[in-house]
């Protein structure tokens, strides 16, 4: 993925900003909107261990022994922030490019002071390398439309889990008739998109992960729209563009569309969860 080639590299030379901005996480920052986002480095920081929180805190009915992935890992930090919420656990972290694991593997104390045991392996979400009914949670955060199939990623996580066991993801919800109407936009901006993200696989709306959720057997589907807690993150993304030398420019114009579908809600961020 071409933005990752650029925050990996920013990273090997040192760039102390990027190193401060996504050395922990990858993923979008959630604000309370009560007051006026801080989009500061600082607030960044903050606002990504608050989409933790949003995301995982509550979802765990017992934080001892139990067995959790986290499917698209990054660099570590919500797997990290996982070894402060439960004791004597197995956390796992998987990811098919070998340089997020490495870093990975660099930025986490491996020897947990909760008793967890904590492992990172290059690995496909096409693909789980886990054992039938093994896992009590599965996490994936703003990897979906990177998957080559969320259909696939769906069935491997059932599979996997444990009856009882609970599947969180993170995802931009589209409505195909807003893209419709919209077409002009999406044709002009796309290529924008994809030096930045690469090629995606088409959305899903609510409908479509329910039919195909349900039918795999997953029950209790619930979906949390916090799209405009999310937006400030945009802001920060401008910020991040101008440290980024001779990458400014793809970057900032492939998050100009992102903005732009967000902020109009043509694409909305969710929180999605399945029980087993």
């Amino acid at each position: 993925m071409p933005y990752l080639d650029i925050i990996i590299k920013e990273l090997e030379i040192g760039n102390v900003f990027i190193e401060k901005t996504f050395g922990n996480n990858l993923h979008f920052g959630y604000w309370d909107l009560t007051s006026k986002p801080n989009t500061s480095i600082e607030g960044f920081e903050i606002a990504s261990r608050r989409m933790n929180e949003v995301c995982l805190s509550g979802r765990i009915e017992t934080h001892e022994n139990i067995s959790v992935l986290d499917v698209g890992c990054g660099f570590g930090g919500t797997l990290r922030w996982m070894d402060e919420q439960v004791k004597g656990s197995i956390l796992s972290g998987i990811n098919i490019d070998p340089r997020q694991i490495e870093i990975a593997k660099q930025k986490s104390n491996l020897d947990s002071s909760n008793g967890n045991i904590i492992e990172f392996k290059v690995a496909s979400a096409m693909d789980l390398p886990y054992a039938n009914e093994s896992q009590n949670l599965i996490f994936s955060l703003e990897c979906m439309s990177h998957f080559p199939s969320r259909k696939i990623f769906l069935q491997e996580a059932y599979r996997v889990l444990k009856p009882g066991g609970t599947l969180i993801i993170t995802d931009w919800l589209m409505n195909h008739t807003s893209i419709i109407k919209n077409l002009f936009l999406f044709i002009r901006n796309i290529k924008k998109s994809q030096r930045l993200y690469g090629k995606r696989s088409l959305p899903y709306n609510k409908k479509k992960y329910k039919t195909i959720a349900y039918k795999l057997g997953f029950t209790k589907g619930m979906f949390l729209d916090i799209n405009e807690n999310t937006l400030p993150s945009f802001d920060l993304f401008r910020d991040v563009a101008s440290h980024l030398g001779n990458s400014e420019t793809i970057f900032r114009e492939g998050n100009e569309f992102s903005e732009i579908i967000c902020r109009r809600g043509l694409s909305r961020y969710h929180i999605i969860s399945f029980r087993k």
